[in-house]
């Protein structure tokens, strides 16, 4: 027997055992959890976001006493909703609130006088305390908008839909909203596949979601303080956000077509880090990555201000203003303010229909040519 041979028996066998003796076990193998399990969703889409723990920080915000001073970004973007809603002329019977939160659109609906366009309003939220301040603040059936509300996770919204019977009675919805809640989601096109599955053909879609460059301000200060501190290597302290041109591609994959995409950006000024990241956490924005670092120090929160302050700081008297405060009071800070970026990303859809929306004509229907036209031009 060949010298080759041999070593390939004792590798199978095990170094140093003897023959026929079992062969060592080999360590168990570790279950990756980044991955969804397949029983539950079906899908393969990487775990980047711990659910749980963003259930856990949407009902800290909602119990807190001062949770209605964070809503400014949720009402801003719930209010431009309302008015991309005036472009469509139709009225709609049914609609379901994806990540409803606070009641932020059916509120804005009915201070902007539009309630009498939708006739009835489901909203789904995965943080119940939430839910419950939004009917605190508005009740849901002494509105002019009627509204229930449903405690599920808005990544399984259709499955939730279905398996509560008051909601199943309204599966005819004609129109989906989501306001800031999408980019918390793990896999994104199988959300809005259930959306769209949840709506009537020709139904509408329309939805913000945060992306692009929100938040690369402190994205960069925290990194560079990071690395500067512990000499190399960096951890994910931002959540990654979807990339304004993708999201067109996004929507087709979850089953919408005659979408439309467009961006605004909100800046908002903040005295000092600390600041900002109290309002992070009062809005539940913070950070749910599932392999996130549960430990910055205070030497490096400080350390990353001072970066953020030569990098990207602002005037204080100007942002100060701009806030609402006077810029000659001793309680503003002479210190430059740190801006920080919200980058929206609207997007709108329909579902497929072809009864009733505009359809490309068959190959080979057209009654003219290219070439006619060019002899019009050269006549």
């Amino acid at each position: 027997m060949r010298w080759g041979c041999w070593r390939r028996l004792r590798r199978w066998a095990g170094a140093g055992t003897r023959w026929g003796a079992e062969r060592p076990a080999s360590p168990p193998r570790q279950r990756d959890h980044t991955r969804i399990d397949r029983r539950q969703t079906g899908s393969h889409a990487p775990l980047l976001f711990d659910r749980a723990a963003k259930r856990q920080h949407r009902d800290r915000a909602a119990r807190a006493s001062d949770w209605m001073t964070y809503e400014y970004l949720r009402n801003e973007v719930a209010g431009v909703l309302c008015e991309r809603l005036l472009d469509v002329q139709r009225r709609f019977d049914a609609a379901v609130d994806v990540g409803a939160g606070a009641s932020h659109f059916r509120r804005a609906l009915l201070s902007n006088g539009l309630a009498d366009r939708v006739g009835s309003l489901l909203e789904v939220d995965m943080s119940g305390e939430m839910l419950a301040r939004g009917a605190a603040v508005c009740p849901l059936q002494q509105s002019a908008l009627p509204a229930t509300q449903l405690v599920a996770d808005e990544e399984r919204v259709r499955s939730a839909v279905l398996h509560d019977a008051p909601a199943r009675r309204s599966l005819s919805f004609d129109l989906a909203v989501s306001c800031l809640a999408l980019h918390w989601m793990n896999d994104l096109p199988s959300a809005l596949a259930q959306i769209a599955r949840l709506l009537v053909p020709d139904g509408f879609f329309l939805g913000a979601m945060l992306g692009g460059d929100t938040l690369h301000e402190l994205r960069v200060s925290l990194q560079l303080a990071e690395e500067a501190l512990t000499g190399g290597g960096i951890s994910a302290h931002v959540s990654p956000m979807v990339r304004t041109r993708d999201v067109g591609s996004v929507l087709s994959r979850g089953g919408f077509v005659l979408t439309t995409v467009d961006v605004d950006r909100f800046t908002v000024a903040y005295p000092d880090l600390w600041t900002l990241m109290r309002h992070l956490q009062g809005m539940a924005e913070n950070n749910a990555l599932r392999r996130r670092r549960y430990w910055f120090g205070r030497r490096a929160f400080q350390h990353a201000q001072r970066i953020y302050r030569e990098r990207f700081g602002v005037p204080a008297e100007s942002a100060a203003v701009a806030a609402g405060h006077d810029a000659r009071s001793p309680l503003v800070s002479h210190d430059a303010w740190l801006p920080l970026t919200f980058e929206v990303i609207y997007m709108a859809g329909w579902t497929p229909d072809p009864h009733k929306q505009q359809q490309a004509l068959p190959r080979g229907s057209a009654q003219h040519s290219l070439r006619d036209l060019q002899r019009t031009g050269k006549e």
